[in-house]
C-alpha cells in the first residue's frame, strides 16, 4: 500500500513543529520550568499551548482527509 498521502501532512507537521519548539526554547529563557514558577502566566506560554494543539487538529484532519479512511476500516472492522 502506497503511503504518498502522508506526506504533505507530515511535511506541515515537521515544519510547523519546528517553528512551536523553537517558540517554547526561546520562552525557557525567561521563565525556567521549575515547581516554584509553576503559578507564572504567560500569554506567549499559551499561545504555544494554543498553537500546539491546534497543530496537533489541522494535522489528524490533514490526515483524516487524505488517507481512505473508510478502506481501511473496512479492511479492519
Amino acid at each position: 500500500m502506497s503511503e504518498e498521502w502522508a506526506k504533505d501532512p507530515c511535511a506541515y507537521l515537521v515544519a510547523t513543529h519546528n517553528a512551536i519548539v523553537s517558540r517554547f526554547e526561546e520562552m525557557l529563557r525567561y521563565v525556567t520550568l521549575h515547581c516554584d514558577n509553576s503559578r507564572t502566566f504567560s500569554y506567549e506560554f499559551a499561545s504555544i499551548l494554543r498553537d500546539a494543539c491546534s497543530l496537533f487538529g489541522s494535522f489528524s484532519g490533514a490526515v483524516l482527509k487524505a488517507s481512505d479512511v473508510k478502506k481501511v476500516w473496512e479492511r479492519n472492522p
